[in-house]
């Protein structure tokens, strides 16, 4: 016996809806010259930053000929993770997890880690693997989320 068909139309939506643009318009997060993430343009103005030591900020609105954003600077890591904080105090960032994942730039390059708490208010890009496995009869076996788990879970069982 044949293993079924694959759903072609299935796939396709799904690659569709993976693809959609944003509902509010969002600016660059630049760490240097790579973009790193994305964030709506006056969504940082909700954070009470400190300034680093010698009166420095670790993030600066930038406007740039193409668009306007926003500059990550210094070490990527450490200023990811004040800026994380803050949105966690200001209650706009995710279920804080203690969990670092790393945030690469538009060509997949490693530039730091964040907590996964500031991902998604961050635009930041994650990766994560998933397995399928496929029966000697054609059928297949997905994954599925619990309903009751968080959209962002940490990874393996509670």
């Amino acid at each position: 016996m044949a293993p079924p068909a694959f759903d072609r139309d299935w796939l396709r939506a799904l690659r569709g809806g993976a693809i959609q643009p944003p509902l509010r318009p969002r600016v660059p997060l630049w760490a240097g010259e790579s973009v790193i993430g994305s964030v709506e343009p006056d969504f940082l103005h909700q954070i009470a930053l400190q300034p680093l030591l010698g009166g420095h900020h670790q993030l600066l609105k930038e406007e740039r000929p193409a668009s306007l954003g926003w500059r990550l600077m210094g070490d990527v890591t450490t200023s990811l993770g004040r800026v994380a904080t803050a949105l966690h105090e200001a209650g706009l960032a995710g279920t804080w997890r203690n969990e670092q994942l790393a945030v690469t730039d538009e060509l997949g390059h490693r530039k730091g880690t964040v907590e996964r708490a500031a991902v998604r208010p961050l635009g930041i890009t994650t990766l994560a693997v998933h397995l399928v496995g496929q029966t000697p009869d054609g059928r297949f076996w997905v994954q599925q989320r619990l309903s009751t788990r968080p959209t962002t879970p940490a990874c393996g069982t509670r």
